[in-house]
């Protein structure tokens, strides 16, 4: 969908966001069943969770930040069309972290 949107319409900039207090970071980060496809949106935070649980700081906040990092990698992975626009310096995918309280966007990839 994405790699269509960006042929279509010449997109030059994709964001990936994350924020915090995410109720899916905390919901994998918790590692216990949810309803319905609850988990359709949590299970890819899984292995983020995994990796940052041994970092100093906020459990939450690290995993926010390297989630956004995660799924800015996979997007790029996964679409041959938006490798080769990123390649061709057509396309950039950024990842940034929304502060709800101040409404600033961190760009952190």
């Amino acid at each position: 969908m994405l790699a269509n949107c960006c042929i279509l319409f010449s997109g030059h900039l994709s964001n990936g966001l994350g924020h915090e207090k995410c109720g899916a970071v905390q919901a994998a980060i918790a590692n216990k069943p949810l309803p319905g496809r609850i988990n359709s949106v949590v299970d890819p935070i899984l292995p983020v969770v995994a990796s940052v649980k041994n970092q100093p700081g906020d459990i939450i906040d690290n995993v926010v930040i390297a989630n956004v990092k995660y799924q800015v990698q996979k997007l790029q992975e996964r679409s041959p069309i938006l490798t080769q626009l990123i390649q061709q310096g057509k396309l950039k995918i950024v990842g940034g972290r929304y502060d709800l309280h101040s409404g600033k966007v961190n760009i952190i990839t």
